[in-house]
């Protein structure tokens, strides 16, 4: 198992990382259009939904549920 240190220093390159990439992430991850057949078909309106990593919270604007919430480690990615 990592040690303290070793975590917190991969948890700053990923803020990091994302926090780069936020500007331009949708247009770059084409995984969005693949996973967004599969929410359609399997969420419901009357569904609740939690979105943990959200990023640019693509799920939220592509499931058919009002009742989504999502966090994410990187502040810009919100």
């Amino acid at each position: 198992m990592a040690d303290a240190d070793e975590e917190a220093h991969v948890r700053r390159l990923n803020k990091a990382f994302h926090a780069n990439q936020a500007a331009v992430y949708n247009d770059t991850h084409d995984v969005h259009e693949i996973a967004a057949g599969s929410f359609r078909m399997r969420v419901a309106e009357t569904d609740r939904v939690l979105d943990l990593g959200t990023g640019t919270g693509f799920v939220r604007e592509i499931i058919p549920s009002e009742n989504v919430i999502g966090i994410d480690i990187s502040r810009p990615m919100l």
